[in-house]
């Protein structure tokens, strides 16, 4: 009776857990849903249209499941970095690349145009989605997360 009390109030508990989606949405069609718990990461990298590197902007899910930038890592300083610190971010030069850190700016979505000059993609649970691939050359992609009921 003991074990089964245990499981029950166990179950509940992990069913209790804010359970999340990503959601990628292009034309006002969901293109895909991926599921994430608080503190899961994701990425998304791209092309910089000017520079031709690859930057990196990481972003992680809060309780509220508000989508939180976290850090931005890039090769160099150019057109579209940051002049001047905002009030708590931190600075640090790491393996040949600027990052930008304790960012903690909350967003309730993000909106890309991709193309194909300068690709984008999305990084989570350790893969990766061509968002060129996903919506096609030249449209826009909304994330957005959303709180699932079960």
């Amino acid at each position: 009776m003991f074990l089964a009390v245990v499981l029950v109030v166990v179950g509940f508990y992990f069913w209790m857990q804010p359970k999340f989606y990503l959601v990628l949405i292009s034309d006002d069609q969901v293109m895909k849903k991926i599921a994430l718990q608080p503190g899961d990461r994701f990425t998304i990298s791209f092309v910089h249209s000017s520079e031709l590197h690859r930057w990196d902007d990481i972003f992680t899910i809060n309780e509220q499941g508000e989508i939180v930038l976290e850090k931005m890592i890039m090769p160099s300083t150019g057109p579209g970095t940051p002049t001047v610190l905002d009030p708590g971010w931190r600075f640090k030069i790491e393996n040949g690349n600027f990052v930008y850190y304790d960012i903690d700016k909350t967003y309730n979505r993000l909106v890309y145009k991709v193309s194909s000059i300068s690709p984008h993609y999305l990084t989570v649970h350790g893969q990766t989605v061509n968002l060129v691939d996903l919506v096609g050359d030249w449209q826009n992609v909304t994330l957005t997360v959303v709180r699932s009921i079960f």
